[in-house]
């Protein structure tokens, strides 16, 4: 081997003076001796730590710079959200036929008398007819996205199809917003008056009230409701809610607003109420409305008031089997039978806690699905398994109305109320089911995007008020303040 070719390599030079470092000739020549390589595999992708020198960790550039890696999120979209719609899913669907109201009978003919063999004919008689109608509600829930979201999703690590996450994300929230309709509180406490158009309600409040929702209200805490005054509800931030004052100014500090209509459908809680009722420690003549019930006439035990209200006077108390059992005995002395029972998660937790300290655990039983007025045949092997108590089928929904605390406390929701149900007598008509629109017309939509809603129009329908109840007044089972 020559002088010059021993050069070349890099052998000559490191053979001859050490005062001159390896110098490859080539970039093979360096990567074959950069630890990692295939002559020294057995150091791994980052070599050995001997190789390591205290320079390296020296001022300098930072070794991984800020533009070398981007964080990317692909286009799975997690849902941390409790979208349960139990109440809404139990209720049956029928279409909505071709009437908006019904009747109702709410006394018997009293002409029935024995007659003598010359004896004149009693007088003739008729039964009590009275009316309810409901009218369809148009429930609407609006998405869009601008067509530069619409491109920019679709790029590396973007959600993909961003219309169609806004469609999956808004068609549940659609069905969830319906169940809450569905479960709302037909009366609140007002916190702070903040003037002729606002006032806040209790924590978590806001959640229970619906955009047009029109309230009733107390005058003030502890005195019977002004009847002339009644707010619509034009918008919630939280807890706060801005309403127009219909008549008579807007409701007070520590005042109790109810139901007078709703902007979207007839809740539950409308339907199971009364005249007569103290609400969270305040004295209400005048009782929630429902349809097209009166003002003023849904006097305890009437046709039109609920089978039982088992409550306290806004005074918190625990579950007991005792209350439930007094709800359910009073709904049979009417004629009915309930066979749903419906309430939140700590309502549960509290009744079977109690039965299991009694060694009488809470039994399965089959809940039977009905469709459109049909149900299965009896003992044919359909539905699924529930917890039951009594052998009435329980069933917990987060959206079951929740109860608050008097005026002294936190103004804070404890428990929920505690459902008693005869679900022949309800049903939800649907005018039409839930339809998708969607507008790709720039010009029309005044934007760069798509608009789209989903719309359902239907309503709650209760055939029978006195075959419903509920235990309200309910503590979480641990505070009772």
């Amino acid at each position: 081997m020559t002088q010059d070719s021993l050069y070349n390599t890099g052998s000559y030079a490191a053979n001859t003076s050490k005062s001159i470092g390896f110098q490859p000739a080539t970039l093979a020549d360096w990567l074959a001796t950069t630890p990692g390589s295939q002559r020294t595999a057995q150091y791994g992708y980052f070599g050995p730590g001997a190789l390591l020198r205290k320079d390296i960790t020296g001022a300098g550039d930072t070794l991984v710079q800020s533009d070398f890696f981007t964080n990317t999120f692909g286009a799975k979209v997690w849902d941390s959200l409790n979208s349960q719609t139990r109440f809404f899913n139990l209720l049956r669907k029928v279409a909505w036929g071709p009437t908006t109201g019904w009747r109702i009978r709410s006394g018997r003919n009293a002409s029935t008398q024995g007659v003598g063999e010359t004896s004149a004919l009693p007088t003739i008689d008729s039964p009590d007819l009275q009316t309810v109608q409901v009218q369809p509600s148009f429930i609407v829930t609006s998405m869009g996205v601008s067509a530069l979201a619409q491109f920019l999703a679709t790029l590396e690590g973007g959600l993909g199809d961003a219309l169609a996450v806004e469609q999956e994300s808004s068609e549940v929230d659609h069905l969830k917003n319906l169940n809450q309709q569905l479960l709302y509180p037909a009366a609140q406490r007002v916190i702070t008056d903040n003037g002729a158009a606002s006032f806040d309600v209790g924590t978590g409040g806001g959640a229970y009230i619906g955009i047009g929702d029109v309230f009733h209200s107390t005058a003030n805490s502890g005195a019977n409701e002004a009847t002339g005054i009644f707010t619509t509800v034009t918008s919630i931030s939280g807890d706060t809610i801005t309403a127009t004052a219909t008549s008579g100014g807007d409701p007070d500090a520590d005042a109790v607003i109810y139901t007078r209509s709703r902007g979207g459908m007839w809740s539950i809680d409308d339907v199971i109420n009364q005249d007569g009722r103290t609400v969270n420690g305040v004295a209400i003549s005048n009782g929630p409305l429902y349809g097209s019930l009166t003002f003023g006439a849904r006097t305890a035990g009437g046709w039109n008031a609920a089978g039982n209200i088992n409550g306290n006077s806004g005074t918190l108390r625990h579950l007991a089997t005792s209350q439930i059992d007094r709800v359910v005995q009073n709904i049979r002395q009417n004629g009915f039978e309930p066979d749903l029972f419906v309430t939140g998660v700590e309502q549960e937790v509290r009744l079977g806690t109690i039965l299991q300290a009694n060694q009488h655990f809470m039994s399965e039983g089959k809940f039977q699905v009905k469709m459109g007025g049909e149900a299965t045949l009896p003992g044919y092997e359909t539905g699924f398994e529930v917890s039951t108590y009594k052998k009435i089928p329980l069933f917990t929904d987060v959206d079951t109305p929740p109860v608050w605390t008097l005026a002294a406390g936190d103004d804070g929701i404890r428990g929920t109320d505690f459902l008693v149900l005869d679900t022949r007598y309800l049903e939800v008509p649907v005018l039409f089911t839930t339809q998708y629109l969607e507008s790709r017309d720039y010009i029309h939509n005044n934007m760069l995007g798509i608009k789209a809603i989903f719309l359902t129009s239907a309503n709650l329908r209760c055939y029978n008020f006195r075959a419903q109840g509920k235990v309200t007044d309910l503590s979480d089972g641990v505070n009772l303040t």
